[in-house]
C-alpha cells in the first residue's frame, strides 16, 4: 500500500490495510516523531500494530523509495526518468531525507550515472537504514552505496555491514551531519533522535572501510568516481595540467585533502623528458604548459605516462578550456591515454560557466571518465578513492591485517564497586596490563609518608588518593619534588589544610611515588566508552597539546601497530616522535604498545567506562614510558 494521505488519518489507514492483510506500506505523510512527545506516541502506536500483524511500514515522513532494477517506483518525487540497469556498475543512493534522496537521484541522472536504487527512510519507525544497507551489501546490481544518515541507530550492525561490503570490495560512502554543535540541535528536532559522538563515530565507521565525505558535493562526486571508475591500487595521486598556476596549487589544496602527490620514478621522468619544452621539467604535479596546444599528443603521452608509474594509483587532468573547439582539441588528444588504464583518471575543464562542445561531454561520458569544472572538488573525489584504498589494503597486507582484538593473558581484577578509582587502584590495573608505572605505597599520615618516602628513595612526590576524586590537581592535591623527610611531613601538612577546604569532611589517604625521571615528553593515552557506538581510544601530547591545542586523535580499539602509528602521524606535534630541537627520537613502539593495551582492555572488559593515562612519559628510543598518573572509571557490577 502505498499512503499518499494526511498525517491525521495516517494511523486509521495503517489499522485497516493490517486488518486487510497488507505485507507492506510507503508512509509519506510526516507529524509523528520529529515532532515531539505526541508524535513519538503516535508512531510507536503505529509501529506496534503494524508489527503485530506482520505489517512492515517505511516511514513515515518519507519519500518513498524507487527500484531500477525491477522498475517499480513507489515516490512522490516529480520528473522521475527512466534509468536502465544495463549489468554496467551502478550505484544506490540511501539517505534518512527525502529531499536529499530526490536530490541525488536527480544529480547523478543528470550525469549518465546508473541507479540500481534511490531509498529514503524518513522517521524509521520499522524499517532502518541498517535493514536496507544489508540488502544492498548483498545485492549483485550494486557496485558502490551512497549513504546520507542523521543517526545510525543500529551503529554494531552498520559496523559490520560496513565490513561485509569492503571484503566485497564494495564502497559505502557515508554524509553524516552532526559535526557542530548546533548541527546536532538541528539534527533532533529534523529526525527526533538524538545524535551520538560525532568524532568517535566517524573513527569507528572509517576504520571499517567507510568513505567518509564532508560535504553533499564531496559525498556525490566521490560516489560517482567509484562507481564509473577503478579503484586505486595505491593511494598516491598524479596531476597532470597545462596550467603552471594550477600546478601550484594543487600542491595546497593536496596537503590540504591529506593526498599524497608522489614523486616520479626515474623511468617516467626518462619517458617524459624528450617530449617536454626544455624550460619545464618532469615532476608531479607535471606542468605541459602552452607548448601542448602545438603538440597536442603531449596530453595522451604525458597522461599514458603517469599512469604507467606505480607510485601513482590515480590521474587528476586539469586543463585550460580555451574556446569549446579548443577544449574539444585537447580532450580529443588526451582520451586514448586515459581509456587503456586500470587506474581511476577524473579530467578537470576549468571555468565553471565557460561552454563546453558537445563533443567533449559526450566523449568523456561515453569513455565513464568523470568531468569537472573545478579541479578542488576533482581532488576531493579521488582522495576519497585513496582513502577506500588505504582501508582495502588492510585486508590484502597481512602485516596490517593481523588484529589482536582479544587480550593476552588474564585481565585485571577489577574492584567491586563502581565509579572513579583512586590512583593508585588504577595504577595497579595498569601494571597488570603490562603499562610501566612508578613505585609507590599508600600512606594514612605523615610518618607513614615519611616510611615510604625512604624506602622508595628520593625525589618523591606526594598525591591525595580519594574516592570519586578524579582530577587532583584541581584541589591541589598533588605535591612535586619532596627530596627529605621534612619535605614529605610539610606536603602532608599543606595537603590536608587544602582538603580541609576544598573538600571538607572527605576521607582520603596519601600516595607516595617515586618521581618520574626528567627528559620525557608528555602524552596522553585514554580511552572512553561510547552508549551508541562503544569503546575508542584517544591520544595525544600531553600539556599544552591537549589542553589548549586539542592536538589528539582518536583510534580504533582494535587497531594494528601500523594502524596506531600511521594515526600518531596525524598529530600536528607528530614531529616529536622523529626527535626536534636536537632532541633524540621517542620510543614511539612503546606509544603504540601502550594505546593497543588500553584499546584491547576496553574490548575486553564492558564493565571500564573510561581510562586517562596523562601524562604517559615517553623517555627516547629504547627507553619505553612511565605512567605518571591514572584515571580509570568503572561501571558497578550488575546483579
Amino acid at each position: 500500500a502505498l499512503l499518499c494521505i494526511p498525517q491525521a488519518v495516517v494511523p486509521a489507514a495503517v489499522a485497516a490495510c493490517a486488518r486487510r492483510g497488507v505485507r507492506a506500506a510507503v508512509v509519506f505523510a510526516a507529524g509523528f516523531a520529529e515532532e515531539g512527545a505526541e508524535g513519538h506516541r503516535l508512531q510507536a502506536d503505529m509501529a506496534a500494530l503494524a508489527a503485530a500483524h506482520g505489517l512492515l511500514l517505511a516511514g513515515p515522513n518519507c519519500m518513498g523509495l524507487t527500484n531500477f532494477v525491477d522498475r517499480v517506483p513507489l515516490t512522490f518525487a516529480p520528473g522521475l526518468k527512466r534509468s536502465e540497469v544495463t549489468g554496467e556498475p551502478a550505484l544506490a543512493i540511501l539517505t534518512q531525507s527525502g529531499g536529499l534522496m530526490s536530490l541525488a537521484r536527480e544529480s547523478c541522472q543528470a550525469r549518465g550515472v546508473s541507479l540500481t536504487y534511490a531509498i529514503s527512510t524518513g522517521n524509521e519507525a520499522m524499517v532502518g537504514i541498517e535493514d536496507y544497507l544489508e540488502v544492498l551489501v548483498a545485492d549483485s546490481h550494486t557496485a558502490v552505496i551512497a549513504v546520507y544518515a542523521e543517526q545510525l541507530r543500529q551503529p554494531a550492525r552498520f559496523l559490520a555491514l560496513a565490513r561485509q561490503a569492503r571484503a566485497q570490495g564494495k564502497p559505502l560512502v557515508l554524509l553524516h551531519p552532526g559535526h557542530s554543535q548546533a548541527a546536532r540541535a538541528a539534527v533532533q528536532s529534523h529526525t527526533g533522535k538524538l545524535a551520538g559522538d560525532h568524532a568517535v563515530m566517524r573513527t569507528l565507521v572509517e576504520h571499517a572501510g567507510v568513505v567518509w565525505a564532508d560535504s553533499l558535493d564531496a559525498w556525490l562526486d566521490i560516489a560517482w568516481l567509484l562507481t564509473w571508475q577503478p579503484r586505486p591500487v595505491t593511494a598516491g595521486v598524479g596531476v597532470l595540467t597545462d596550467s603552471g598556476a594550477l600546478k601550484t596549487l594543487a600542491l595546497d589544496w593536496a596537503e590540504r585533502e591529506a593526498v599524497t602527490l608522489p614523486a616520479l620514478s626515474r623511468e617516467t621522468a626518462d619517458r617524459l623528458m624528450p617530449r617536454l619544452p626544455s624550460y619545464t621539467r618532469a615532476d608531479n604535479p607535471l606542468d605541459l604548459t602552452a607548448q601542448a596546444l602545438s603538440e597536442p599528443d603531449l596530453y595522451s603521452e604525458s597522461a599514458a605516462a603517469l599512469l604507467a608509474d606505480p607510485a601513482i594509483g590515480s590521474l587528476l587532468v586539469a586543463v585550460l578550456p580555451g574556446s569549446p573547439q579548443v577544449g574539444w582539441l585537447k580532450m580529443r588528444a588526451l582520451l586514448p591515454g586515459l581509456t587503456t588504464t586500470a587506474k581511476p583518471v577524473a579530467v578537470v575543464v576549468m571555468g565553471d560557466e565557460v561552454p563546453l562542445a558537445d563533443e567533449t561531454v559526450t566523449a568523456l561520458r561515453t569513455a565513464r571518465v568523470p568531468l569537472f569544472r573545478s579541479p578542488e572538488r576533482a581532488l576531493r573525489a579521488l582522495a576519497g578513492a585513496a582513502r577506500w584504498q588505504f582501508q582495502v589494503s588492510l585486508d590484502t597486507r597481512p602485516e596490517l591485517a593481523e588484529v589482536e582484538t582479544e587480550m593476552t593473558g588474564d585481565l585485571p581484577v577489577l574492584p567491586p564497586v563502581g565509579g572513579v578509582l583512586t590512583e593508585a587502584e588504577g595504577k595497579r590495573l595498569l601494571a597488570a596490563l603490562g603499562v610501566a608505572v612508578p613505585l609507590g605505597e599508600q600512606a594514612d599520615n605523615a610518618e607513614a609518608a615519611v616510611a615510604a618516602a625512604e624506602q622508595l628513595g628520593y625525589p618523591v612526590v606526594l598525591k591525595v588518593q580519594a574516592a570519586g576524586l578524579a582530577h587532583k590537581s584541581e584541589v591541589g592535591g598533588v605535591v612535586l619534588n619532596l627530596y627529605t623527610a621534612q619535605d614529605v611531613r610539610n606536603a602532608w601538612q599543606r595537603l590536608a589544610e587544602r582538603m580541609a577546604q576544598a573538600l571538607p569532611g572527605t576521607a582520603w589517604r596519601g600516595w607516595v611515588e617515586q618521581q618520574a625521571a626528567a627528559g620525557g615528553t608528555e602524552v596522553l593515552v585514554g580511552g572512553r566508552r561510547d552508549p551508541q557506538w562503544g569503546p575508542v581510544v584517544i591520544a595525544g601530547f600531553g600539556g599544552l597539546g591537549v589542553e589548549v591545542w586539542r592536538d589528539v586523535v582518536l583510534i580504533p580499539p582494535d587497531a594494528t601497530a601500523a594502524e596506531v602509528a600511521h594515526a600518531l602521524q596525524r598529530l600536528r606535534g607528530a614531529g616529536w616522535f622523529k626527535g626536534a630541537r636536537g632532541r633524540p627520537p621517542l620510543d614511539t613502539d612503546a606509544v603504540v604498545r601502550v594505546i593497543q593495551q588500553v584499546g584491547r582492555w576496553l574490548l575486553a572488559e564492558p564493565r571500564v567506562l573510561e581510562v586517562e593515562v596523562n601524562p604517559l612519559m615517553v623517555y627516547p628510543a629504547g627507553q619505553g614510558v612511565l605512567a605518571v598518573d591514572a584515571l580509570v572509571v568503572v561501571q558497578a557490577p550488575t546483579g
